[in-house]
């Protein structure tokens, strides 16, 4: 992680003030490595002080020792009120991971709190199916942030992607790994393959009219 620390850092900061400052979200972050490091022990509301606050925290973490991701799913479960946890990881936990995936499982059965996991710059297939199995296992989301935002890039960058979507011609839609931009990838096949079929039965009946007016 330490490569990539200050643009997470930077993430994550954007992340406060937009989506929890913002949307009025109660938060907390817990740092893992070797041990598990709060911000704050409980749920805190996000007003300009918490936020800055918060901010200021991330922009002093470093990396050093494992990764103790069974402790970190521990602490953040037994949060007072919590419903959601958002884990970013770049690899493997030091614990098994059949370990951690039945703790996340017992863990989150005993309340209403689910998992979603966030693969950041984690290139190992192993690593990332580690995460979207626990993220699974809780009812919640997996994404991979970097290959993904990648991906979406060059579809993005695609010459008159839009107007050829919407004609119905052919367009490479990368094999995005995160299930919301997967879900994406897949209507967008599904629409194409409509439009296909929608052009052919055109040409069918454009046919049929001209042989009936010849």
């Amino acid at each position: 992680m330490a490569p990539n620390l200050s643009e997470l850092k930077k993430e994550l900061a954007s992340l406060i003030w937009e989506q929890l400052h913002g949307q009025r979200v109660r938060f907390t972050l817990m740092a893992f490595s070797g041990d598990v490091r709060p911000w704050r022990p409980e749920l805190v509301e996000p007003t300009e002080e918490a936020c800055r606050q918060a901010v200021d925290w991330l922009s002093q973490l470093t990396c050093h020792g494992g990764t103790c991701t069974l402790e970190a799913l521990q602490a953040a479960c037994g949060l007072g009120g919590s419903e959601g946890c958002y884990l970013i990881s770049d690899g493997r936990p030091d614990s098994s991971c059949g370990l951690v995936l039945q703790e996340a499982e017992r863990l989150t059965a005993r309340k209403d709190i689910t998992v979603h996991t966030i693969a950041f710059h984690c290139r190992d297939r192993a690593e990332k199916e580690f995460l979207k199995k626990l993220a699974h296992k809780t009812g919640g989301r997996f994404c991979c942030a970097h290959e993904d935002a990648k991906a979406l890039e060059s579809l993005a960058s695609a010459e008159h992607w839009e107007s050829r979507l919407k004609d119905g011609q052919e367009l490479a839609v990368p094999l995005f790994e995160g299930d919301d931009l997967r879900r994406l990838g897949e209507e967008m096949n599904k629409l194409m393959r409509f439009q296909r079929e929608a052009q052919g039965f055109r040409n069918i009946l454009l046919e049929k009219k001209n042989r009936e007016v010849s």
